[in-house]
């Protein structure tokens, strides 16, 4: 198989497929397992709040919650519910943007309106990372980051398992799991 990409510009196109199944979700942070999948740890996905320095300089950097619900702020869709993912930080507040400069469900099209200086963002490490080390963005309360999200991978447990499918499931273990392509923060 090719090597892994990592560019920003591809929202990992294999979403879905008959053979695999990757997901961030709030719902797989807990320890249940459903003995029908394996499912493998790939690695954490820190969120930081982000925003260009421009925008920075004129709104001012927030240092609270109530300053940064003030600022314009971007609201990423949760396809599955289509509700609002809320904006979470460290010791559990959250904060769910009243009236947010941008509301969408795709999360490339959201850092593209955050690179453009119109909102901040609660953006993944593998999406904000590339900008921050450019300077093109700049993280703002990095004290009150969350813990991170952990990137899952999953399989069905029924077996034997084909050889394509332990092909791509390993070869998708080895990219996420590699700091340079993926990054984590």
């Amino acid at each position: 198989m090719a090597g892994c990409s990592s560019s920003s510009s591809s929202y990992f196109p294999l979403e879905h497929s008959r053979w695999w199944y990757y997901e961030i979700s709030e719902t797989i942070l807990d320890e249940r397992r459903d003995s029908r999948y394996v499912a493998r740890t790939l690695a954490p996905v820190p969120l930081q709040v982000v925003a260009t320095p421009e925008l920075i300089a004129t709104t001012g950097s927030p240092r609270t919650l109530a300053e940064l619900q003030q600022r314009p702020l971007s609201v990423l869709i949760d396809r599955k519910s289509g509700r609002p993912w809320p904006w979470t930080f460290a010791d559990g507040p959250s904060l769910l943007p009243a009236n947010p400069a941008l509301t969408c469900d795709d999360p490339e099209a959201e850092l593209e309106v955050v690179l453009a200086g119109l909102a901040y963002g609660q953006l993944p490490a593998y999406l904000a990372q590339p900008h921050l080390e450019s300077g093109r963005l700049q993280a703002v309360m990095a004290q009150q980051a969350p813990a991170p999200w952990q990137l899952f991978i999953y399989r069905p447990q029924q077996g034997p398992v084909s050889p394509r499918v332990r092909l791509v499931f390993d070869h998708l273990r080895a990219c996420f799991s590699d700091p340079a392509q993926f990054p984590q923060g």
